[in-house]
């Protein structure tokens, strides 16, 4: 794998740094070891798509050097990774439906792969582990939804990621929206699922809407067990530092009519992603 005891020991430290952000955590000495023993370094020839979701190669890929370039199932570009970030976590959780993608190779990429078999026992051991690579599966998912959409296809990655990770998870049965969802809340993001409102306006898997959109009086229903993601009015200022372009969503209530003119374009429904 190196060539050389200096050249490895210097390797070693990289990959115990990138291990380390990767999960979330630094691991004990003797779990570090036997993740090192255990890892597999790839250099795919430029332009190779390598990888793809739903291929059964369960694991996580960490970019040590070069570009990795995530697809959709029409070849869009969604995103490009560089060194120190992550992708495939999603396959460490087959019980839950994620958007596809495919990695396709750039110049001079080197990814160390963490196989299934060598994350498990840490996935089973260290709970914050398991919980740290789940929030990072479903913030490529959420991440990936908004890159089907129109007005945030082209916004910078890291703001859009900062953007995402304030949202809260809300699992919703069938029925009445609660009117905690109603109030105080500025963007949505359905993940899963489908809302109805009286207005006839239905909401289904990669919508994103402002809940001020619409006049109070009619109330939301949900049609099928709903995975919602909101933005609070506090979590919106911290956005709006991380993504300056989304103040052209969420409008400051004294200026409804901009709100109103802006948005239509904005709640489509993404009717090629499978929820």
């Amino acid at each position: 794998m190196v060539q050389d005891s200096s050249s490895q020991a210097a390797f070693k430290q990289y990959f115990a740094q990138q291990l380390a952000q990767t999960l979330g955590q630094a691991l004990p000495q003797q779990e570090l070891d036997r993740c090192f023993k255990g890892i597999k370094i790839l250099e795919p020839r430029a332009g190779k798509a390598f990888w793809q979701a739903g291929n059964g190669n369960v694991g996580v890929y960490m970019v040590m050097a070069g570009k990795v370039r995530l697809l959709d199932q029409d070849n869009n570009l969604l995103a490009s990774l560089e060194a120190s970030s992550t992708f495939g976590e999603l396959t460490l959780f087959p019980e839950e439906s994620f958007q596809p993608y495919t990695a396709r190779a750039s110049v001079k990429l080197k990814v160390c792969y963490l196989a299934g078999e060598l994350l498990q026992p840490l996935l089973r051991n260290y709970p914050t582990i398991r919980d740290h690579l789940h929030r990072q599966a479903v913030l490529r998912d959420l991440f990936l939804l908004c890159r089907r959409n129109g007005f945030f296809e082209n916004l910078p990655r890291e703001g859009l990621l900062k953007t995402l990770s304030l949202l809260k998870p809300y699992t919703l049965e069938v029925g009445t929206l609660p009117d905690s969802l109603l109030k105080n809340q500025k963007l949505w993001l359905l993940r899963h699922g489908e809302l109805l409102h009286g207005s006839g306006k239905t909401l289904n898997a990669g919508s994103i809407y402002t809940p001020s959109q619409l006049k109070e009086g009619n109330s939301w229903q949900v049609r099928m067990p709903t995975q919602l993601y909101s933005l609070s009015n506090g979590d919106s200022k911290i956005a709006l530092l991380h993504l300056p372009q989304l103040s052209e969503l969420i409008e400051s209530d004294a200026t409804p009519s901009a709100n109103e003119q802006s948005m239509p374009a904005l709640a489509n429904t993404l009717s090629a992603v499978a929820p």
